[in-house]
């Protein structure tokens, strides 16, 4: 195994040790010894504790690599040998009770364990890696990247704040009755650090929890039924032609939603053309994601979307986009390597009405979705009216 040398070997922690000894008769030097061999011993309980940590380490990466070694005679006896050798190891530890100057000394060499776990392999330089490497889809590249950040920045902030802890632990069991006023505002300041530091720990796995489901969203894509992004304005107009003779023929309603993200522009301008196409193509898997299988979802132009909802009402069609929203909410796209949250949006139904021809009837949802817009965020506006159709001809 490799030695780090960057630490000061033995024999100089000694000889440190013998220089400090001459402070003992200077005045307060018999303070600062008395603290420093207090000190010693919580290093003493450390180490012995570093040692457990890591020789359980071994014991749960042995495991792992039992489960899938080769089955060749020679490397299960040498296992087995090892494993021997290990249990012995492993009782001598055993009998070593942690020192008392650690409290919770069990939970804190389960962390050192985490941690020993949480240390990244470094990359092999080999043919496999590199063919390996060469096969990775560069799409989830960023994705992987920014989930790793953020559980490094989660393992490390909570060792961070069971540090912070131990340090308000140990202050609060060595101060004297007399002496709580002048720690007061110290320890004050050191718990809320704690709760900022929790706090923070919070929304950074909130922010893998996004990244994660984004991940998995990218390995297996969503199958959208009838969804379509960039679909041009005759294709769509078509397609709403085709629902109103059905929904004239068979007498249902019909309801068509138009839905634009609020402060699209702002994201065009200040993030750029890219993001804001991001945005409205997670906005159609997410909607998408909402309709029936016989719905239709498209975009009708650079920053709307269009949702036919056949033999629907207008106040169906704003439950569905309620629905829509609360997805929205606690959805993300991914763009320059960041998590960001999709915007909401503000939305008009209308109702189709015999007579409405197509280009008609998504004019009227313009109009409802722009008073939307100046109403404010997360709005919605519909038509109050209902369908009424001429009796059909007998056949």
């Amino acid at each position: 195994m490799e030695k780090h040398n960057g630490a000061p070997g033995p024999s100089e922690l000694d000889s440190l040790l013998v220089m400090l000894q001459s402070l003992r008769c200077a005045p307060g030097g018999g303070p600062l010894l008395a603290q420093l061999e207090s000190g010693g011993k919580i290093r003493g309980a450390l180490t012995a504790l570093i040692e457990r940590a890591f020789v359980a380490f071994i014991k749960n990466a042995l495991d792992r690599y039992t489960r899938t070694a080769p089955a060749d005679p020679t490397t299960r006896l040498k296992l087995k040998m090892i494993d021997h050798r290990l249990e012995k190891v492993i009782t001598a530890l055993r009998v070593r009770q942690p020192a008392p100057e650690l409290r919770d000394a069990a939970a804190l060499e389960q962390h050192l364990i985490a941690l020993l776990w949480a240390v990244r392999q470094p990359n092999g330089s080999g043919a496999p890696a590199r063919a390996a490497a060469e096969t990775t889809d560069d799409k989830l590249k960023p994705l992987q990247q920014t989930l790793e950040a953020q559980f490094d920045k989660i393992i490390y902030a909570n060792l961070d704040s069971i540090a912070a802890l131990g340090s308000i632990e140990q202050t609060l069991r060595r101060v004297q009755p007399g002496e709580i006023e002048e720690w007061r505002e110290i320890l004050r300041d050191a718990a809320r650090e704690v709760i900022d530091d929790y706090r923070a720990l919070g929304d950074n796995l909130q922010q893998a929890r996004a990244c994660f489901k984004e991940l998995s969203r990218q390995v297996t894509p969503t199958r959208l039924a009838g969804a379509k992004l960039g679909e041009d304005r005759e294709s769509l107009l078509r397609r709403m032609e085709a629902e109103m003779r059905r929904a004239q023929r068979y007498r249902h309603p019909l309801s068509l939603a138009l839905l634009g993200p609020d402060h699209i522009e702002d994201i065009r301008h200040l993030v750029g053309a890219d993001a804001a196409r991001e945005v409205l193509r997670y906005y159609l898997e997410n909607v998408a994601s909402c309709a029936r299988a016989y719905d239709t979802v498209a975009s009708c132009n650079p920053h709307k979307l269009v949702w036919l909802l056949p033999g629907a009402d207008t106040d169906q069609g704003v439950r569905a986009l309620r629905k829509a929203q609360e997805r929205i909410t606690t959805a993300h796209y991914h763009y320059a390597g960041r998590l960001r949250p999709l915007p909401t949006f503000s939305a008009g139904v209308v109702a189709y009405t015999p007579g409405d021809d197509s280009a008609h009837l998504l004019a009227r949802a313009e109009t409802l979705v722009a008073h939307a817009a100046r109403s404010g965020p997360s709005r919605i506006e519909w038509e109050k009216r209902r369908a009424r159709f001429s009796p059909s001809p007998e056949r």
